[in-house]
């Protein structure tokens, strides 16, 4: 990924490893994955730029996938989701992380109704990849001849593509 460099990446993978192999007889997984997170976040990475501490970053990718700086619906800070989300993906693919502003775009993606529209990335990869064909003619239109169905419709799956690239750093 070209926001964190592979030193970085390799340091805090190798530390978490680390720290959860040592420890997981010990303990629930959740609260392996407060620890890990509370012990990375202030590990450097570059990022827009300009480098700032991973718990920064993740707050970033969460405000933009999330519209908030937390999950508070799963009780997780963005350093936890980060975290989660670099060490186990698969379980990190099914937790809610995205915010879907409008019923048009439930609907365009023929997602499952949620009280709070919310939604991981499983459910939103398969609405997208149907809609694929639909998504390049937004890409190729000026962003300002979209309405707002189609740039959310847009925007979402950019932030997948940003999701599953953090994922596989």
């Amino acid at each position: 990924m070209k926001s964190l460099s592979l030193l970085k990446v390799w340091s805090m993978g190798a530390i978490a490893s680390f720290i959860l192999t040592s420890s997981a007889l010990l303990g629930d997984y959740d609260l392996k994955i407060k620890e890990v997170a509370k012990e990375l976040e202030e590990i450097p990475v570059l990022h827009e730029g300009r480098v700032k501490p991973l718990q920064t970053f993740a707050r970033a990718h969460l405000l933009a996938f999330q519209q908030k700086s937390k999950l508070r619906h799963e009780d997780m800070t963005a350093m936890e989701w980060l975290t989660e989300l670099i060490l186990f993906p698969e379980q990190a693919y099914d937790r809610k992380v995205f915010k879907v502003r409008t019923p048009e775009v439930i609907e365009s993606l023929s997602l499952p109704i949620d009280d709070d529209n919310n939604y991981s990335f499983r459910d939103l990869s398969l609405g997208l990849n149907e809609n694929l064909d639909t998504l390049q003619k937004f890409a190729e239109r000026e962003r300002d001849t979209l309405d707002p169905t189609e740039r959310q419709m847009l925007e979402l799956y950019f932030n997948t593509i940003v999701y599953l690239d953090i994922s596989r750093s």
